[in-house]
């Protein structure tokens, strides 16, 4: 399932796809570990742009419960999706031990609900 925009304003950041060409609304990985979906596509090996910032609806992992508004989500690459849980494509998750810290709830979800909407995010980190 691709990532649907639902609101907020996008901020982007340049993107390389690898050897594989990203499809519009694919959930990517960049160097920097910053979880992004792509908004156009982009073929293996070229530059794109993706987007690091907004509310996107995303797949959930198909045996998460319930999901509060404003709980931390992870990137699950391999996480099999609710809606089809037969496929590892990956999914959104609760568990922080799953992948990449994703954003946050931007909304509830309830435990057999196939999506969730998130707040794309990175955590921020105080210098010491």
């Amino acid at each position: 399932m691709e990532a649907i925009f639902r609101y907020g304003k996008r901020t982007s950041l340049n993107y390389t796809a690898g050897e594989t060409a990203v499809a519009v609304g694919d959930v990517v990985v960049t160097a920097g570990n910053v979880v992004a979906v792509a908004n156009h596509a982009i073929a293996a090996g070229m530059p794109g742009v993706v987007d690091t910032d907004a509310v996107f609806e995303l797949p959930r992992v198909a045996s998460e419960s319930a999901i509060d508004q404003g709980a931390p989500l992870y990137w699950d690459a391999s996480g099999a999706p609710a809606a089809d849980p037969e496929t590892t494509t990956g999914a959104i998750s609760s568990n922080p031990e799953d992948g990449l810290f994703a954003g946050w709830a931007a909304e509830g979800s309830v435990g057999d609900a196939l999506t969730v909407l998130v707040k794309l995010g990175q955590l921020s980190v105080a210098p010491s």
